[in-house]
């Protein structure tokens, strides 16, 4: 499987207790915990919004307010709304099902004028102590996350799973409340069916995959310097991830399919919910680490990086593309030896050959680095043979929604054929 945020902002005066220090957890592993769309697991897993496991025991909502009736006893992040009331120090519990890698927003509002004390609390799956929380302490909407500045963004989940989510009142003034839980990326934007987060369902919507119309094109009349001056411009919001945190999410759910996630080079399949071991697949950077400079942006910008075998990643190593008339290595349609000038180039299978091409594209525009001119010539023969197709575009999507930023090649692979020397 392959497959830009509205940014929304509150003041709030928060009242969350600070994270435990000694609560970390291997991303790899598959317990729950806490996690922010901030957070870097290699090294502060914990440094989430951690709330007090002070919940009181939730009733019955409804109160006074019979009218609203009774709340859902379960809800996805995919999205939901719902209203209700709660009495003084008054509490409702209901089920939050989530998948990894999933980013939502919540929101706790009052209604009416309402004068209280709001408190969101999502649990540990299984346990009793509070994964994160958002209570402004004072009369004042609760959300999740609650830092202003993350709202846009919204919380992330590092574990697929079933979580209880507690709504309370702690105020001693009875409360009616609108919630809601929008879906700001992630697993959780394709089962919505609103891949692109563009408000258009994507059976109706003829680009599923891009939150523009598919016809404009926004570098209209660019070329060359100017073209690429411009794509470095609109990749201004790009989130940069640490390497761990960017591999999670490519082989949890980016790059998976049916549970299974596929080497780009050879078509082999393995079978995790995780990072898997170096023995069962690694990750390949289209332009080789040793190219990089040591960018830490680059080095983990999903927008290059692919699941491949072990064997393959050696043999690629840090190999120009290139198509190969004399082969040392083959497999999965993928092949390694020497070009028709005799220099030994990589060739991948037929069907990443496009991909390729746009990655290296992006990357040499984003970082600003030359390319060399056999591998370009080879590219953009690649980018035209094999154009994007709906497996790209949606790996694509996925990485948008993560990263923030997008690949102008895979949107509009004619580019390439504006700028004359990459």
């Amino acid at each position: 499987m392959k497959i830009t945020f509205p940014l929304v902002l509150i003041a709030l005066t928060c009242g969350c207790s600070s994270p435990d220090p000694s609560d970390k957890t291997d991303p790899t592993t598959n317990n729950a915990t806490s996690g922010s769309n901030n957070a870097t697991p290699d090294d502060d897993m914990a440094r989430a919004d951690v709330g007090t496991p002070d919940v009181g025991p939730p009733r019955d909502m409804g109160g006074d307010r019979p009218d609203f009736g009774a709340p859902p006893a379960a809800i996805t992040s995919a999205g939901a709304t719902f209203e209700g009331h709660l009495g003084p120090m008054e509490s409702v519990r209901l089920d939050l099902t989530v998948f990894q890698a999933d980013r939502v927003t919540m929101w706790l509002r009052k209604a009416n004028g309402t004068d209280w004390d709001p408190s969101i609390n999502v649990l540990r799956a299984g346990q009793t102590d509070v994964l994160v929380y958002g209570n402004p302490q004072g009369n004042a909407d609760a959300s999740i996350p609650f830092r202003s500045g993350e709202l846009g963004d919204g919380y992330e989940f590092w574990f697929t799973g079933t979580y209880p989510l507690v709504l309370e009142n702690l105020g001693g003034t009875a409360g009616d409340f609108t919630f809601t839980l929008e879906c700001r990326g992630g697993p959780c934007a394709i089962v919505a069916g609103d891949a692109d987060l563009d408000g258009v369902d994507d059976a109706a919507d003829p680009c599923a995959y891009n939150p523009g119309d598919c016809t404009t094109d926004p570098y209209a009349g660019l070329a060359d310097l100017q073209l690429e001056e411009a794509i470095r411009a609109d990749h201004t919001g790009h989130v940069v991830m640490n390497y761990v945190e960017a591999r999670v999410h490519m082989f949890a759910w980016i790059d998976k399919d049916q549970g299974q996630v596929e080497c780009v080079y050879t078509g082999d399949r393995v079978t995790t919910d995780e990072i898997p071991e170096p023995a069962q697949m690694n990750t390949e950077h289209g332009w080789p680490q040793s190219r990089s400079g040591g960018d830490p942006a680059s080095e983990s910008d999903l927008h290059h990086l692919y699941p491949t075998k072990p064997d393959a990643n050696t043999e690629r190593a840090a190999l120009y593309f290139g198509e190969v008339v004399n082969a040392d290595w083959q497999r999965g349609g993928s092949s390694k030896g020497r070009n028709a000038a005799g220099d030994t180039v990589f060739e991948p299978r037929d069907q990443h050959k496009g991909d390729a091409a746009r990655a290296l594209f992006y990357y040499a525009v984003t970082y600003n680095v030359n390319m060399r001119r056999e591998e370009e010539t080879v590219l953009r023969q690649w980018n035209t043979a094999d154009p994007p197709d709906d497996a790209e575009r949606r790996r694509h999507q996925s990485i948008a929604n993560v990263q923030n930023s997008r690949n102008p090649f895979v949107d509009y692979p004619a580019l390439a054929d504006r700028i004359n020397d990459f």
